[in-house]
């Protein structure tokens, strides 16, 4: 072990020290942790899904529907196909040229249990990829939780830093996949980099939390600030299960809609609003209490406005969640507002909050599941909210032009 490690290193990496060099070691290890922990995430999600079984239902009636569109088939199919390909399925493969859109076709190849049973399992694999992303985050939050229980400052610094390195492992990962690689294959795209820049606050600020500010007399507040941010995506995404797959036919059903996207809003809201703010404002005034050097103080408060935006973003998803799921309830029995929905707006301008709404959604869109498929809802940091028919319409004849 000498031979690897000079005496000593192995102690600090775990005490997780504050010099460079042992940082940058402890950014490393997290990113390979965080990407184990969350293929570890997806198989776990995997078989609860599998377990509840109105989900799993639900996900698969999903999948039948779009299959029966024609503005998502093409996007789902060659995803099918991978997934075939990957489980040793080449005999299920699908030729897109050859499906058929109509509902006797697409009921006839359900109808053989082996199609019906890959189709779920592949529905729910989406499902659970797609929220292991927010679930890991609360690895962090949890760990940061644990760290404010220790009164011994030491022992707080060491599980309060290695909190931070498994938000941090996760954006270094997400940031390798999203601009490295693509960069180099040349496949980059900006607008699904812009939401995660915005997003990834932790990666660009770990030397100065770990180093300055969790050591400071503002230490604990930064800790609580990664279970209030971090800590609750995976409470949200069990109440976004109990939110899309409750019976609306039923007034349970209707308090648990209502009921889950209320307290989705509340807690994100709360968070991401006033906690953010007040957060904000006493990192800044800290840092200049204590005379930082002007350039670390300058990229505080540029990573802080990044993620001052990002926080917009998400505020403006609960909003549109919580106007969405009311609509949803309100609308349940009128059929002919959705399609008054989906007739073209001829002859009139959509306002500017209008079309800086569908910018926005479609930037959502690009950071969704595996940021390859169209869906009907968009889900962030375990805010989700369903796409109106025309927001989908749109956004679908935008991925169309691009490509």
């Amino acid at each position: 072990m000498a031979v690897f490690f000079p005496p000593g290193l192995l102690k600090s990496i775990l005490e997780c020290d504050p010099s460079y060099p042992v940082q940058f070691v402890c950014l490393a290890v997290a990113t390979i942790v965080m990407e184990l922990a969350i293929k570890v995430i997806v198989k776990l999600v995997v078989v609860v899904l599998n377990r509840l079984y109105r989900i799993k239902d639900n996900l698969l009636q999903e999948m039948i529907s779009n299959l029966k569109s024609e503005d998502f088939y093409p996007f789902y199919i060659p995803m099918f196909n991978e997934w075939c390909e990957k489980k040793g399925e080449k005999d299920h493969i699908i030729d897109p040229e050859e499906w058929s859109l109509s509902n006797e076709s697409v009921n006839k190849y359900m109808s053989t249990g082996i199609n019906q049973k890959l189709w779920t399992d592949f529905a729910v694999k989406n499902e659970a990829v797609m929220n292991s992303v927010n679930i890991q985050h609360t690895l962090s939050g949890a760990l940061a939780m644990f760290a404010l229980t220790r009164d011994n400052e030491d022992a707080f610094l060491t599980f309060a830093r290695w909190a931070v390195f498994l938000e941090v492992g996760f954006e270094a990962s997400d940031m390798i996949k999203i601009i490295l690689i693509p960069l180099a294959t040349g496949s980059f795209e900006f607008s699904k980099v812009f939401i995660p820049i915005l997003h990834h606050i932790a990666l660009y600020l770990f030397l100065p939390i770990n180093r300055i500010l969790l050591p400071s007399s503002i230490g604990r507040d930064v800790a609580a600030c990664f279970v209030a941010f971090a800590g609750i995506c995976a409470p949200c995404v069990i109440l976004g299960w109990a939110k899309n797959n409750a019976n609306i036919s039923t007034p349970f059903g209707k308090f648990l809609i209502i009921g889950s996207q209320g307290l989705i809003t509340l807690i994100m809201f709360l968070s991401r609003g006033p906690y953010w703010c007040y957060l904000a404002q006493k990192i800044m005034s800290t840092l200049w209490r204590e005379n930082t050097s002007q350039a670390l103080l300058l990229g505080v408060a540029l990573a802080c406005a990044l993620f001052s935006f990002f926080n917009i973003f998400i505020c403006y998803f609960l909003y549109k969640g919580l106007c969405n799921t009311i609509k949803r309830l309100k609308n349940e029995n009128t059929p002919t507002l959705v399609e008054k929905a989906t007739k073209p707006n001829v002859g009139h301008r959509r306002s500017l909050l209008k079309r800086t709404s569908i910018v926005i959604d479609e930037l959502a869109q690009e950071v969704n599941i595996g940021r390859r498929s169209v869906r009907r809802s968009i889900s962030i940091m375990g805010v989700d909210y369903d796409l109106e028919e025309k927001e989908v319409h749109v956004l679908k004849r935008r991925s169309i032009v691009r490509r």
